[in-house]
């Protein structure tokens, strides 16, 4: 009879061991709801500031940490690298003078808190994690930490490797930590990291008549773009999916959300089916580079509607968006574009497209739990053997040891200067050369072993995932998804005249 988190008068977060795993096996629970609004003190950590903005907009009671000056996650093909930034100097400044502000802003925040006997309940990105733990001090044993979508630890290492792990490496100071998903990483994955492979791992087993089957029409095409301009023109020209419910009302979708994770494409989609400001939001990282990209349309970064606000026609949405967001429409239909050629572009089965699918949250959205695909398999002429990959995996791993080598090797008041050159080696390199990461909290280098996994899981991705049609079909149902078969429709048969 369960269908969120606090209608289980039972449940209590602090019970669960120091550090355990919930996998929630649902979205859309009410988990993170739960545990900013319990008696407990509470650090929400999320991958994503969007996220965070979407639960403050809805719980202003919460203190929401703020830094302009992190590290963005670049997500786009032709985002322009931190190395390339016009002056380095002036970026570091005005970022320690914001990590400042921040903290001074915090520590106020919590001397409220304690005057005025509230909870203090902290939404912070992963990047900023550590600059909350110096505010809070000796009082962390009181908090619960909660590590909300963890996955994308594992996902966000393809792009933001050095955050990532020293994210983990801060929160082994924390005695009460609890990483939550929906769809949480591969046993296979977790086992190979320290940090994971022994945590208590919880299931939530629920009432059969809560988990929602969502029905994916996988579509292969040459041109994931143009698919996705010819279904905006049907919008367009008022031709919407409907569905006929049982006592004969119609109900039309007169939204679309459309995910995709390149700020470019969406740029180039929007320009060829010439769409206007006041019918598009687009929902992406606000970083300076995206501004810039989307101020050249006249169009600007916008925000998820809150509930019963009003919804534009077409709603863009990159990465930032996949997990954890919500989204209000009543009769909004999800449509996905994913090409595994592009390194951005390839949607995982198992992480990314449960996510997507629990995006919408009004019960009324008749088209909340059907979706379509429009996909690209791989290119004959990208496709990687297993052994030319695991011949490339080792020998960074070679390269690895020997810098590690030297650097145990060295005189101790040359450490620091190899330290430093490895640091400029990363930013120059970013992993292509070998895995050898710097852990921020012991100045140290070491092997980081999430660039490995992210790796192998790209590897899969695009060589076993989007290998065939039959790879892909497979992955699908082994996810729980109903996939093309024989499934009546209408939305699906007018999504499917674009095959």
């Amino acid at each position: 009879e369960v269908r969120y988190i606090n209608e289980w008068n039972s449940f209590d977060i602090s019970l669960f061991e120091n550090h355990s795993i919930i996998n929630k096996t649902v979205t859309g629970c009410g988990f993170t709801h739960y545990c900013l609004t319990n008696s407990i003190p509470t650090i929400l950590c999320s991958p994503r500031k969007f996220l965070l903005e979407n639960k403050h907009s809805q719980l202003p009671g919460t203190y929401l940490v703020i830094n302009n000056g992190e590290k963005a996650l670049e997500i786009d093909q032709d985002l322009e690298n931190f190395k390339s930034k016009p002056d380095l100097l002036d970026y570091k400044i005005s970022n320690l003078e914001e990590i400042c502000t921040i903290k001074s802003n915090l520590s106020q925040y919590l001397l409220n808190c304690h005057l005025s006997q509230k909870t203090p309940k902290i939404l912070v990105t992963y990047d900023s994690l550590r600059y909350v733990l110096e505010e809070v001090g000796f009082s962390i044993k009181d908090y619960s930490v909660i590590v909300d979508e963890f996955q994308n630890i594992f996902i966000d290492s393809r792009f933001k490797s050095d955050t990532e792990l020293n994210f983990i490496s801060y929160l082994q100071d924390c005695p009460n930590v609890t990483y939550v998903s929906a769809t949480p990483m591969l046993e296979e994955y977790l086992e190979q990291m320290d940090e994971f492979k022994n945590l208590p791992y919880y299931e939530f087993i629920w009432d059969p008549g809560v988990i929602r089957k969502p029905y994916i029409q996988r579509i292969k095409c040459k041109s994931v773009q143009t698919n996705a301009i010819n279904v905006i023109n049907k919008y367009l020209s008022g031709d919407y999916p409907y569905k006929i419910l049982p006592d004969g009302t119609i109900i039309k979708s007169t939204e679309l959300v459309l995910y995709v994770n390149s700020v470019s494409m969406i740029i180039r989609i929007i320009k060829k089916a010439g769409l206007r400001e006041d019918q598009v939001n687009i929902i992406c990282a606000k970083t300076g580079d995206n501004e810039k990209k989307l101020r050249k349309i006249k169009m600007g970064i916008g925000e998820a509607p809150k509930r019963g606000e009003q919804h534009k026609m077409f709603t863009f949405c990159t990465r930032t968006v996949y997990a954890g967001a919500d989204f209000y429409s009543p009769c909004a239909s999800t449509v996905i574009l994913s090409d595994c050629n592009l390194k951005t572009m390839a949607v995982d089965i198992s992480l990314d497209l449960p996510q997507i699918m629990g995006r919408q949250r009004l019960e009324e959205n008749v088209f909340r739990d059907e979706a379509v695909l429009f996909y690209k398999t791989l290119d004959s002429e990208d496709a990687i053997t297993k052994e030319n990959f695991e011949r490339m995996v080792q020998d960074k791993i070679g390269k690895t040891e020997s810098k590690l080598r030297t650097y145990n090797n060295a005189f101790d008041y040359d450490k620091n200067d190899y330290v430093a050159d490895l640091r400029s080696l990363i930013k120059m390199y970013n992993y292509s050369d070998s895995y050898t990461g710097i852990d921020e909290k012991t100045g140290q280098p070491k092997v980081n072993k999430l660039v490995i996994l992210a790796e192998r899981r790209a590897f899969e991705i695009k060589n076993s995932t989007y290998i065939d049609d039959i790879s892909l079909y497979n992955e699908m149902s082994s996810n729980g998804f109903q996939v093309n078969s024989g499934y009546n429709d209408i939305f699906l048969e007018f999504m499917g005249q674009f095959r």
